[in-house]
């Protein structure tokens, strides 16, 4: 067995799970256990629940692999399901805040961007800014805030833009930012 903490583990789980489909409805059409005739709609949505909830724990399973570049992809595949799905939204803060390479880092905080209103996620990123140390991670927030951010997270920004708490090159950035918004 390959196991699920690679891409052949999951490609065998999957293949596994249509083979297992396909030899049930052989058998109920050679005249096997005799089931209910499910509508061929019906059949089609159950599939696709299953390859949905697949592609969500091969999302996790990406998010936390070793490899920074299996990890970018993880998020990248994220981004899509991020809005409806916590868990996914919370393997993300985990990546922007935790994470060794500032790339993923960077990735995971532009992935959270439509999530900055949501108290939860907002409130953690905002956080993350004030103590963030990387140039790098700065600016992925300092940007982020900068094109999703509600007045208050705007006014946050700038406090810190003021205050010198963000590299020398992103305080200009900022207040260059947002005095052109102004106009």
């Amino acid at each position: 067995w390959l196991g699920l903490s690679n891409n052949a583990g999951w490609a065998t789980a999957a293949a596994c799970l249509v083979i297992g489909f396909a030899t049930a409805q052989l058998a109920v059409e050679r005249g096997g256990t005799q089931l209910q005739p499910q509508p061929q709609s019906d059949r089609l949505a159950a599939l696709e629940e299953n390859i949905a909830l697949l592609n969500r724990e091969l999302v996790l399973d990406r998010l936390q692999d070793d490899a920074p570049g299996t990890r970018l992809l993880g998020i990248h595949k994220a981004s899509n399901l991020v809005g409806d799905d916590k868990e996914i939204a919370q393997a993300l803060l985990v990546r922007a805040s935790e994470d060794r390479s500032l790339s993923v880092r960077s990735a995971a905080i532009d992935a959270l961007g439509p999530q900055l209103s949501s108290a939860a996620v907002g409130g953690e990123l905002m956080g993350l800014l004030e103590s963030a140390e990387s140039p790098i991670v700065q600016l992925s927030l300092a940007d982020l805030v900068l094109r999703y951010g509600n007045q208050q997270q705007l006014s946050q920004l700038l406090l810190l833009a003021n205050e010198n708490r963000l590299h020398p090159d992103l305080v200009s950035h900022v207040k260059k930012s947002l005095r052109s918004e102004s106009i």
